[in-house]
This record gives C-alpha cells, sequence and structure tokens, in this order.
C-alpha cells in the first residue's frame, strides 16, 4: 500500500512539472510572438566615390509618442528665433548689397587716381565697412539656421528605450516590443579629404503586425532629405550660411518655417478637438455638467426674466421642432447660451 502511494505520488510529481513545462513554453513562446525583430545598416553613397557603410554609429531607440512630442516641443520653441532672425538677415543682405555698391563705387575711383592716397583710404574704409555686413551677415544666418539643425534637435533628447551600435558593415540589430511604433535617432561624420561630413537621422518604425524588420539609414531618409520617414527635416546653420554665401537665397529656410508653422497649427488643432470629445464625454455621462458650465460662463441664465433668460428659454422652444439634432448634443446647453450671448451682444463669457 505505501509503495503503491509512493509511485502515484512520484507519477503526480511528474505531471506536474510537465505541465509546468507546458505553461513555461507557452509563456517562452506567447513572449516571443510580442517582440519584432529589427535589422539594419547605415551607410552613405557618395558621389563618384561609392557607398561608405558607417562603423560604430550609436542608434537611439524612441518610444514615437514621446520623441514627437519632444521635437514638437523644440519646433514650437524655434519658431519666433528662426522668424526674427530671418527677418533681420534680410535686412543685413541688403545692407551687404548697398555696402558692396559702395565698395565697388569706391574702387573704381581709386583706379582712376592710384596714386591719391585719400581715394585708397577711402576705398579702403569702404572695403573693411563691406567685409564688416557680411560677417554681421554670416552671424545672424547662423542664428536664424540654428533652430533648423540637427543639432538642435538633438541636444535634449529624452532618454532612449535602448542604444545599439553598428558594427564594422555598419550593420545592427535589436528586438523591440511588436504593435508600437519609434523613431531612431543617430548622427555620424565621415572625414573627406581636408572636409568633415555630418549626418543625422531621426527616422520612424512601425513594427505594428510584423515579426521582423529591415531598415535603411542612407542618403534618402536622412534629416535634410525630406523624407517622409524622417520626423525632423533640417537645413542647419553651416549649410545656410554657405548657400547663402554663394548667392542662393533663404527659400529653403522659408520653407521650414512655414512647414512648421503648419504642423504648429495642426497640432493645436488636434488638441482642440481631443479636448472637446473629452468635455463630450464628460458631459454625456452628466448633463447636469454642461448645464452647471453654462451658468459660469453666463451668470445671467439664472436669473428668471433676464434678457438672456428668456431668449435661452425662447430659442430652447423653438429647437424643440426646429433644429432637434441641435438638443441631441451633450454640450447644448453651453453651445446655446453662446448662441443667446452673441444675439445680444452680451461680453464674452468667462473662461
Amino acid at each position: 500500500m505505501v509503495k503503491l502511494l509512493s509511485t502515484v505520488r512520484k507519477r503526480e510529481s511528474v505531471l506536474l512539472a510537465m505541465a509546468i513545462l507546458g505553461i513555461l513554453s507557452a509563456h517562452t513562446a506567447k513572449a516571443a510572438d510580442d517582440v519584432t525583430q529589427v535589422d539594419g545598416q547605415v551607410f552613405i553613397v557618395t558621389k563618384g566615390a561609392g557607398s561608405y557603410k558607417l562603423a560604430l554609429v550609436t542608434i537611439g531607440v524612441f518610444d514615437d509618442v514621446v520623441l514627437s512630442e519632444n521635437l514638437q516641443r523644440k519646433r514650437t520653441e524655434a519658431l519666433p528665433a528662426m522668424t526674427y532672425f530671418t527677418e533681420k538677415a534680410q535686412i543685413a543682405k541688403a545692407l551687404v548689397d548697398e555696402a558692396k555698391k559702395v565698395e565697388d563705387a569706391a574702387f573704381k575711383v581709386y583706379l582712376d587716381e592710384i596714386r591719391n592716397q585719400k581715394k585708397k583710404d577711402q576705398y579702403e574704409a569702404a572695403k573693411t565697412a563691406a567685409s564688416t555686413a557680411r560677417e554681421l551677415w554670416r552671424t545672424i544666418l547662423g542664428r536664424a539656421g540654428y533652430g533648423t539643425s540637427a543639432q538642435y534637435y538633438f541636444s535634449d533628447l529624452p532618454p532612449p528605450l535602448m542604444t545599439t551600435k553598428t558594427d564594422a558593415d555598419g550593420k545592427f540589430s535589436f528586438k523591440v516590443a511588436r504593435n508600437a511604433k519609434y523613431i531612431l535617432a543617430a548622427q555620424a561624420e565621415r572625414t573627406a579629404g581636408n572636409a568633415k561630413e555630418e549626418y543625422a537621422w531621426m527616422v520612424r518604425v512601425d513594427a505594428s503586425g510584423q515579426e521582423a524588420k529591415m531598415i535603411f539609414l542612407s542618403n534618402d531618409n536622412l534629416s535634410t532629405a525630406d523624407s517622409a520617414q524622417s520626423a525632423i527635416h533640417t537645413v542647419g546653420a553651416e549649410s545656410l550660411v554657405r548657400s547663402a554665401m554663394e548667392g542662393q537665397n533663404l527659400t529653403a529656410l522659408l520653407a521650414i518655417i512655414e512647414r512648421n508653422k503648419r504642423e504648429d497649427a495642426a497640432k493645436a488643432e488636434r488638441e482642440e478637438m481631443e479636448r472637446h470629445a473629452k468635455e463630450l464625454a464628460k458631459y454625456r455621462s452628466d448633463p447636469k455638467l454642461a448645464q452647471r458650465r453654462a451658468i459660469e460662463l453666463f451668470p445671467e441664465l439664472r436669473i428668471a426674466e433676464s434678457p438672456l433668460n428668456k431668449e435661452f428659454l425662447s430659442r430652447y422652444k423653438r429647437y424643440q421642432t426646429e433644429k432637434p439634432e441641435f438638443l441631441s448634443d451633450p454640450d447644448w446647453p453651453i453651445r446655446l447660451a453662446k448662441e443667446c450671448a452673441a444675439e445680444l451682444q452680451l461680453p464674452s463669457a468667462r473662461q
């Protein structure tokens, strides 16, 4: 009997162990199903010099929502300074053009009287003034362009979810939770002769429903490439100064300023829609909240026979038959109170 009980207990122990292993295996399989394998490579293709694989590049993996909010904040903060210094740069450019005309005229006079020391001094003064104007213009351009540079956006990043580095072939690999969106951020540089080339990427990655994902960080999605994949679009202070000094205008910078303004406006619109949706949900759950809010905005509503009270009741009765859909919205008391106040030209509602 004792031997039989021992055998049964051993069998139960084995079955229990097998059950636990089965549960653990199922959990492990489920965990494996919940991740996305991301593989990629960082490289740059140059004109006539082939492709360069960039090794030892640190890549930060960020939550899309968190980093996007950070970038939006920085765009908004940079906009006033960018607009101000761009306007000043246009004024400075006019001064540069005028100073150059004076310099050219003084040089022409000096050539006609090349032994005249006074004419020479006037030419040298005009030349110095033109040089000073150009340096002022260069400085203002740099300040105007800083808010459009990768350096500006990379200067204040939130902590990444993880980081990885490229190997000798520029390749990288990591795993992230599936059904989520991320941004890969990386900066790199390469020496070409006596020049140093700098590269920056902030590329969006959607891991939704995918077991594996291949990402290339290359010329196509650089922050300066105007790619749909990129979370930022940059020009950069040095590039802006160089192109302007070579005779190009500020079209690129002005385009980014307008883009940032549109993005700010779209963000404000989204936030207003979200706020309104939350208010509607609140009023839908408790209709009395909308009534109380209307009275907070227009205290005269609570006074019987006041002009606003009478207009409110009159419209309410009329809308019951003429515009019943108006009264179906949970915030109708607030909207109706505002309509009545506008009709009576009452002071603006208190916020």
